[in-house]
């Protein structure tokens, strides 16, 4: 595929793994957008949602999710989930997102670039 065709710029990661902690509440969902910003403006088109360390989901998270994936869509990506826990997959069997997007329960692959958040609670990529 021509990366300037399909908007993808050459240096663009393929893919990134973004890991998520906690409430994936209102408050959550804020700090996730950060991170997911972050993530999309390294240009990659492939985000994997660790959510190991997520505990809880709300319907924030749902439409956070869901908007993600039609961005991801459209520019021919996707999104995946790794590592639910018990409690993060019943939130998303709720919002009917178990059907519409990937669930893994293995770790994410290493070969994907890490964005994490600073300590200032904004987000970096390593």
């Amino acid at each position: 595929m021509n990366p300037a065709r399909s908007g993808a710029r050459e240096d663009a990661p393929r893919g990134v793994v973004v890991p998520v902690e906690g409430d994936l509440d209102l408050e959550g969902c804020q700090r996730l957008r950060t991170r997911l910003a972050a993530a999309l403006a390294t240009g990659a088109r492939y985000v994997v949602l660790d959510l190991d360390d997520a505990t809880s989901f709300s319907q924030e998270a749902a439409d956070l999710l869901r908007g993600l994936r039609r961005y991801l869509q459209r520019s021919r990506g996707d999104v995946v989930v790794v590592r639910p826990s018990p409690s993060v997959r019943s939130g998303l069997r709720v919002h009917d997102l178990d059907d519409l997007m990937t669930l893994d329960d293995r770790p994410p692959p290493r070969s994907l670039t890490l964005v994490r958040a600073r300590s200032s609670d904004g987000a970096g990529a390593r």
